[in-house]
């Protein structure tokens, strides 16, 4: 599967169009939902995004490790102990 990167481009500020000044945080579980998430956190990043969403750590871990400098908005109920 690939994945238009000029596009991506384009639906972004068409949503930021809408919404004004609000963030946009976009949503790349699944791997960009099969299009390659370090690929789309990257371009996304360097469009100006600065949260990125995701489904589980594991993913925004993954992310990070490989250089996004993101922050990132986990989807999934996270465990939490309050020993930690």
């Amino acid at each position: 599967m690939t994945v238009n990167l000029d596009r991506l481009g384009q639906n972004l500020r068409l949503l930021q169009s809408l919404v004004g000044t609000r963030a946009v945080w976009p949503a790349i579980k699944a791997n960009a939902y099969g299009h390659g998430a370090v690929i789309v956190a990257r371009h996304l990043v360097d469009l100006g995004c600065e949260t990125l969403c995701v489904a589980h750590a594991s993913e925004a871990e993954a992310l990070i490790r490989s250089g996004v400098t993101a922050r990132f908005v986990l989807l999934s109920a996270g465990l939490y102990d309050p020993a930690d």
